[in-house]
């Protein structure tokens, strides 16, 4: 059970730090396309 919940434990901080890696990607294109429209 100890295992069990170690690997649900590893799951959500693969989930999490993938979600993050998009949002830093959506958020760095977004800024890039604004200063691309600004200029």
């Amino acid at each position: 059970m100890s295992c069990q919940i170690t690997r649900t434990r590893e799951q959500v901080v693969a989930t999490a730090a993938t979600y993050v890696l998009v949002l830093m990607i959506v958020a760095g294109g977004a800024g890039l396309v604004s200063g691309l429209v600004g200029c």
